[in-house]
């Protein structure tokens, strides 16, 4: 199940600047994340969205029709599609390759042609429209997550009711841990790659112990870095990764400016496109972590 929502508030700023905090929350529950494992799929059954906002932000999905609250279902033409698949791309193109298996695992076949995903199926991705009566400038702010639904990741032998844990069979530690495989794209209006944000780069599943393990709390090393197989189906490191947010508006997470000429009715408009995805070339899209669960919050200020 996956659930959305999307709601504006207004708090006072110094100098009396205006914030509007816009927040996009996301609840995933992946069944089956294939990505160097086989061609499975992972399929989201059942899902909606609230969006709500308040003062003189109002939201659209569509462009045309604004609202302060809106409900938007499984059904509707955002999301009606959505079925999950492995992929791997640079935040705004992506690819499902076609895998080696073997008995130590899997790897891309560069040698076979490998197939583009549909947006809003096997990932999620949509446009969110702004309007405002005010000029503003929009930014991914630090209460922005994306967190494992089990607060317990791991554990030692000793631990025998580990049923709350989400547990993977493969070792002593949970299968929310793919959340270490979660990324999240911003497009802008202007259709430039704005970043890609690992959210939780402390987590890394290591594979080369027996059995698996997992290790939180790191704080540098190669989960920090995104990377992921390009069109030429060469393996990059993205240079737009950001692993953690400013604690202040900083230009690296701007999302969106509202701003030029309002129209008749003296309305500033501004878009962004969303995407989010488990990419496979990052260690936690593994087996060991099929069935993960994890959080999505995406708090977006608005300074006017």
């Amino acid at each position: 199940m996956i659930s959305l929502k999307l709601f504006v508030q207004k708090r006072n700023l110094p100098l009396k600047n205006l914030i509007l905090l816009l927040v996009l929350v996301i609840s995933m529950i992946t069944a089956a994340w294939a990505w160097f494992i086989s061609s499975s799929t992972a399929s989201a059954n059942g899902m909606s969205v609230s969006l709500q906002a308040l003062n003189n932000l109002t939201v659209s999905l569509d462009n045309t029709n604004y609202y302060q609250s809106v409900d938007i279902t499984k059904s509707s033409s955002v999301m009606q599609n959505l079925d999950f698949l492995d992929i791997t791309g640079d935040g705004q193109t992506f690819l499902r390759p076609i895998l080696n298996q073997s008995t130590s695992g899997a790897s891309p076949d560069t040698t076979k042609t490998w197939s583009a995903p549909t947006a809003g199926k096997e990932y999620l991705s949509f446009n969110v429209y702004l309007r405002s009566n005010t000029k503003c400038s929009v930014y991914l702010n630090q209460g922005s997550s994306v967190d494992p639904v089990s607060s317990t990741l791991t554990w030692d032998s000793s631990v025998t009711d580990t049923s709350s844990y989400n547990p993977s069979t493969y070792g002593n530690f949970s299968k929310d841990c793919l959340v270490g495989a979660t990324r999240v794209s911003v497009i802008d209006a202007s259709n430039s790659l704005r970043f890609v944000w690992i959210p939780r780069p402390d987590i890394y599943l290591n594979t080369s112990t027996t059995p698996w393990t997992v290790t939180t709390g790191l704080t540098s090393g190669s989960s920090f870095i995104h990377q992921y197989y390009d069109a030429s189906k060469t393996l990059q490191t993205s240079s737009k990764t950001i692993t953690s947010l400013p604690t202040s508006p900083d230009s690296t997470t701007l999302v969106a400016t509202l701003s030029g000429t309002p129209d008749s009715s003296g309305y500033y408009y501004s878009n962004f496109h969303v995407n989010i995805w488990i990419d496979g070339c990052d260690a936690e899209a593994r087996r060991a972590l099929s069935g993960g669960q994890f959080n999505v919050n995406l708090a977006l200020k608005a300074v006017f």
